[in-house]
């Protein structure tokens, strides 16, 4: 059987936009899924990743677009 391991941030909207349609398409194909939560603030300070507030100004800006 297929299977699913779904890695997502609930802080992101993405998350929440790809739920039901993710659902459909294991549906689809006879597939589970195991949704595995992270958190994203913690897995930036692990990896070197900088957090929004510690961004500089221009990539907030470009962010915002």
């Amino acid at each position: 059987m297929a299977h699913i391991d779904y890695f997502f941030a609930t802080v992101s909207p993405f998350s929440y936009l790809a739920g039901k349609r993710l659902a459909e398409i294991a549906g689809k194909h006879g597939a589970s899924i195991t949704y595995k939560p992270l958190d994203i603030i913690g897995l930036f300070a692990r990896t070197g990743g900088t957090t929004l507030k510690d961004r500089h100004i221009s990539r907030l800006e470009y962010r915002a677009q």
